[in-house]
């Protein structure tokens, strides 16, 4: 025997619970249901390309491009499933029912109408149309679990667990031989995210020609897969000596073809502060400092906590005042992540370099908010912490280069 919701015509299911909410509640830009299910669905793109929304259950209405920023286009195609935005135009329009971001504030993916309110008057009588990329980020099979486990000595990855991965290889012609050299993250069909370091040979910048891509699976040198070539590289004003802007863009010489082992991971959005239940760190790099040489064959993957700046520079006071390491790790461009104390922290180590750390959302989808970028090996026993370059800090700069 069990009881049965009753639902009223005047009321709204909340998705994943057995409540209900008024209809006026859903799509008013607050979260009336935990599950924030009456906050989904509430954006659409209509047959002319307009964004129109349902604002407290009734539909129909524009949104007026007046108040509109730049950043309301991502987090639009964001609230949508989409992982980022591709046009947004001002379109004439005449209208009486429209929705207005009247204080020009921004709101994010989430609470997307939470500044938004209805207006019969759109004072330059134009609308938002609006393109999306249609691709969704940052999904994967949802029965995969994760451990806790480090990334050195860590748990290795199941195949197909982390679809945005790469593996990127160098032909060492000197010793005519190709080499694992970093990890990374796909994007789109052609654009990877890496770190810049991995591009340099000391102060060199490698040729195109030398690098090589894999992408679908988690062990090195699986000949199951191609290897695709690079047709260019993009950075972002990289500095060796400091460690800093280091991150890249690789654009493949030809597409991707998207499928369950092979899925784009989304970025990081600057003034979009999201709720993550979980951040992990992955990569091939090696599982014991000792070793110079090996790189771990299969993928690993460990759990990891994003610190304080004042905690990040305080567990690098020695390794940042040596005086011959320059660099220094600044607020809005990196970030510090581990765990303390060491015996249960996790460390990306050498070969990791350009891979993801990389939170979960309440919607079950993956952001990287980080790139690897350093540690020091010789700490790890005491130091079991890692710098990132901050995605976020870069997101506007990597969305204009792949354009």
């Amino acid at each position: 025997m069990y009881l049965k919701l009753q639902i009223q015509p005047n009321q709204f299911k909340c998705q994943k619970l057995k409540v209900c909410v008024p209809n006026e509640f859903r799509c008013n830009g607050l979260s009336e249901c935990s599950d924030l299910s009456d906050e989904k669905n509430c954006l659409s793109i209509n047959e002319y390309g307009l964004l129109t929304s349902v604002y407290q259950n009734q539909s129909g209405y524009l949104i007026c491009s007046d108040g509109w920023l730049n950043e309301h286009s991502d987090a639009a195609c964001r609230n949508m499933g989409y992982s980022r935005s591709i046009r947004f135009n001002a379109v004439y329009q005449n209208s009486a029912k429209s929705l207005r971001n009247f204080e020009g504030k921004f709101a994010d993916g989430t609470d997307f109408l939470a500044n938004f309110k209805p207006s019969s008057n759109c004072p330059s009588n134009r609308y938002v149309e609006l393109s999306c990329y249609t691709q969704e980020c940052g999904k994967r099979d949802a029965s995969f679990d994760l451990k806790d486990t480090y990334i050195r000595n860590g748990f290795i990855a199941k195949d197909s667990a982390w679809p945005w991965q790469i593996q990127m290889y160098k032909n060492i012609i000197d010793i005519n031989e190709t080499l694992f050299s970093c990890g990374g993250t796909i994007l789109s069909e052609r654009w990877i995210l890496t770190a810049a370091h991995c591009l340099f040979r000391g102060d060199e910048l490698w040729q195109n020609s030398a690098y090589r891509i894999q992408v679908g699976t988690n062990r090195l040198f699986d000949k199951r897969f191609k290897e695709l070539t690079v047709d260019e590289v993009k950075l972002f004003q990289y500095n060796s000596s400091v460690a800093a802007n280091d991150i890249a863009l690789i654009k493949l010489s030809e597409p991707l073809t998207f499928n369950k082992t092979v899925q784009p991971i989304c970025l990081a959005q600057p003034n979009i502060v999201e709720a993550y239940d979980v951040c992990v760190v992955t990569g091939h790099g090696k599982t014991d400092p000792a070793d110079g040489i090996s790189s771990s064959k299969l993928l690993l993957q460990g759990k990891m906590n994003v610190m304080t700046h004042s905690e990040c520079l305080a567990s690098y006071v020695e390794i940042l005042q040596r005086s011959e390491n320059e660099f220094n790790v600044t607020y809005e461009k990196q970030f510090c992540a581990g765990l303390m104390p060491a015996f249960i922290g996790i460390r990306p180590m050498e070969g990791d370099s350009g891979g993801p750390l990389m939170c979960r959302n309440s919607r079950f989808q993956w952001t990287q908010i980080g790139v690897v970028s350093y540690g020091d090996d010789s700490k790890i026993d005491y130091c079991p912490i890692s710098v990132f370059t901050r995605v976020s800090y870069y997101y506007k700069a990597l969305m204009d280069a792949m354009k």
